[in-house]
């Protein structure tokens, strides 16, 4: 099994969308000590290509922004997740990566803050209920998001790397 990554997300209007969303009254069973105010991240996509020319491989644009998606659990945070998609509301997201460290412990290596991030689409999924190969999986959801602008940081390396959507940096 995979390791989940969690996230926080703050709206702009709504505060804290994350607060108590891996509660046992936001998801039963499903809780996660010491994650209660985050979303528990159970699968995630994200590219950002960049133009190239075909023949000569030169680049031709700048990276295009393509939405994230993230599958998480229906929990406390989807009703304000749908506010912040109907009114457009600008979303600070921070996705915090887990690994296996070389003493068995779970540890912190990777994050990802995402600043003046909208919701684009949100893709509600229920498995199939009178297939049985399906009776293991849960209600979730899909969430498209644009993100304004992406720092991305190796902490146990120590590396980091950012990039602001539209702008001119290269």
């Amino acid at each position: 099994m995979a390791i989940p990554a969690y996230m926080t997300i703050e709206g702009e209007n709504q505060g804290e969308i994350s607060a108590g969303a891996l509660s046992e009254d936001s998801v039963g069973t499903a809780t996660q000590e010491g994650h209660e105010d985050e979303i528990m991240i159970q699968a995630f996509t994200h590219n950002v290509p960049r133009g190239t020319n075909e023949q000569s491989g030169q680049i031709t644009s700048m990276p295009a922004m393509k939405p994230m998606k993230i599958t998480k659990l229906i929990d406390k945070a989807s009703p304000l997740l749908h506010n912040a998609l109907t009114s457009g509301e600008q979303l600070t997201l921070t996705i915090n990566w887990y690994r296996i460290s070389a003493s068995g412990e779970e540890e912190l290596y990777y994050v990802m803050e995402l600043e003046n991030s909208v919701l684009v689409d949100i893709e509600t999924q229920l498995p199939s209920v009178g297939d049985p190969s399906q009776s293991h999986l849960a209600h979730m959801e899909v969430l498209h998001i644009n993100p304004g602008a992406i720092t991305w940081t190796h902490e146990a390396a120590g590396t980091e790397g950012s990039y602001r959507f539209g702008s001119s940096q290269a």
